[in-house]
């Protein structure tokens, strides 16, 4: 039997699309534009951010780095509170902990 469980934390345990949609957008209009369509914002959620920044902005590898750090400046103060708990994933974390797993969080 397993005793550990590893989750995902964006889409799985919680709704992150508000926060890290603000974030991008707002990184995005930090260097001036143009904002990809709602669309292409949502699948930075997931995949490394400077893979997506590479990807969906055209950003040297370098300025995707850099832009990583400029959303971390934006998301830790603010983007990280316009998450939400997925539902029903607390009732389902708090059954397995009664069980005895060891819940833990996977996420890069």
């Amino acid at each position: 039997m397993y005793r550990y469980i590893l989750f995902d934390l964006d889409g799985t345990l919680t709704d992150s699309r508000e926060g890290i949609v603000h974030c991008v957008r707002e990184t995005i209009l930090g260097y001036g534009g143009p904002v990809p369509e709602e669309e292409t914002l949502l699948r930075f959620i997931g995949p490394p951010l400077q893979d997506s920044f590479m990807r969906f902005c055209g950003y040297s590898p370098e300025k995707a780095a850099e832009a990583v750090e400029r959303f971390r400046l934006i998301y830790e103060p603010v983007g990280q509170y316009e998450n939400r708990a997925a539902p029903g994933m607390e009732a389902v974390m708090g059954r397995l902990k009664e069980r005895g797993y060891v819940l833990a969080l996977a996420s890069s």
